[in-house]
Formats: structure tokens, C-alpha cells, sequence
């Protein structure tokens, strides 16, 4: 089943970040999964957030046509979903980090690749999943294969979107796929946000993500070829787990 306008997320805001060069990347996800994340949700607006990070393996099952992109370096993924008042909890979302780390409650930081916020385009469940498209994210996931593309110049809008259509419900099939989601380009806070013109797919998967990826990029390689896309990031994460676990 896909949708084209879920009921409650309307924005999605991603931050790509690189591994610490001082080799605290633990430390790190220990202290967001524990402290910075849970703050998130005071925010009225704010609906999910996840961490997802790059292992040995999921580096090594990436997407050789994204290979050289801008986000290669990418290994660190955390995702949040707004919805209304999204404008209000987008400059609360800003705020709140600033007054974290004003109460020393921002130790460590790891080099950003990009932090921008997306409009969700689409949304999609695999057929033998039993929860509904826009209930996708909110089902516990082993990981997520992130898909990073420029925009297609040349090519109508109602084409290309009928295209993204497709591409989903193709991805979805693939076993290890519970539910894929599209966004597009936003533009809200332009100061704090750049997508740097790009699309994101990220499919949601239950099964082992590197073992996944390649049944993903069966699907992936064709549809590259077909409209001229260089993806400037493609590959496998895997969700980041308490320390206790």
C-alpha cells in the first residue's frame, strides 16, 4: 500500500555526521540515545526520532554508484519526523539544542556532513507488513538502507512523481523491506537547513541491512540509469541499540 500524503508527519529532518576523529563515536551515541534524544520530545510538533550508524559491513555493502558522493563519508544517520506546528517546532527543535549545550549537556560532537529538513512526498509498507504506511518508522526496525539523489532536471513533475511511485512499491517488495518513505527538498529555516537540492528515500528494514542492500540495489542501479542519477549517498545502517543491550 502507498501513500501519498501521510496524516500526521509532514516534515523530516535528517543530521549526517561523520565518525569522531578522536575515536569517541560510543561515547557519543551513548550520551544522544540517552539524553539528547529523549530532551527531543518535550517539543510539541516532534513525533520520532531514531539513530542509525554504519558498520564494517554496511560500509562494505554500499552502493557502488554512490561511491566519490558528497555524503560518502556519511556513518552516522539520526532521524526525526514533525508534524504540526511543524514551522514552531522546527525553531523549538533549534532552540532546544542550544539550551543543551548552555547546561553543558553537549559534550561531544561529531564532524556534520549535513543537517537539513525534507518534505515526505510518499510513503509505503511492504504488503505482508500489517501496519499502515505512515505507521512505518514507528515499528522497531533492525536498520534503514538511506538513499541520497539530486533532482532529475528536465523531467515534469506528475512524471517524476509517478516514478517515485513505482520505485517504492519496488522496494518494498524486496524481502527485508518493511516500508520505504520519500521526501523532497524542504525550505524552512534556509539558515539552519540546507538539503542541498537532494531527495532522500530511506527504507525501513527487518532483516540484517547489509544483507539487504543488494536486493535493494537490484532495484536501485536500473532506476539510476534510467533517469541519469549519480546518488551522492547509497547503503545500509544499522539502529543504534542502548549500551545495555
Amino acid at each position: 500500500m502507498i501513500l501519498e500524503r501521510p496524516n500526521r508527519a509532514r516534515v523530516g529532518v535528517f543530521s549526517l555526521a561523520e565518525h569522531s576523529p578522536t575515536g569517541h563515536d560510543r561515547d557519543y551515541l551513548a550520551w544522544h540515545l540517552l539524553d539528547h534524544l529523549p530532551e527531543q520530545y518535550r517539543i510539541d510538533g516532534v513525533l520520532f526520532g531514531q539513530r542509525w550508524v554504519s558498520t564494517p559491513a554496511c560500509r562494505a555493502a554500499r552502493a557502488d554508484a554512490a561511491a566519490g558522493g558528497s555524503l560518502a563519508p556519511v556513518d552516522h544517520v539520526t532521524h526525526y519526523l514533525f508534524g504540526p506546528p511543524v514551522d514552531a517546532a522546527l525553531d523549538d527543535f533549534l532552540a532546544l539544542g542550544a539550551e543543551l549545550a548552555g547546561l553543558d549537556r553537549y559534550p561531544t560532537r561529531l564532524p556534520s556532513a549535513m543537517l537539513a529538513n525534507f518534505e515526505v512526498a510518499a510513503v509505503a509498507a511492504a504488503p505482508r507488513v500489517r501496519v499502515s504506511p505512515e505507521a512505518i518508522p514507528f515499528r522497531p526496525n533492525r536498520g534503514a538502507y538511506l538513499v541520497a539523489e539530486p533532482a532529475v532536471d528536465g523531467v515534469a513533475a506528475a512524471d517524476h512523481q509517478a516514478w517515485t511511485l513505482e520505485n517504492l512499491a519496488q522496494l518494498v517488495a524486496v524481502d527485508g523491506v518493511a516500508g520505504a518513505w520519500r521526501f523532497t527538498p524542504g525550505s524552512r529555516r534556509p539558515d539552519r537547513f540546507d538539503a542541498r537540492g537532494l531527495s532522500l528515500t530511506i527504507c525501513y528494514l527487518d532483516a540484517e541491512p547489509a544483507e539487504v542492500a543488494a536486493g535493494l540495489e537490484r532495484v536501485l542501479v536500473p532506476a539510476w540509469k534510467r533517469w541519469g542519477i549519480r546518488p551522492e549517498l547509497a547503503g545500509p545502517f544499522e539502529t543504534v541499540r542502548p549500551p545495555w543491550a
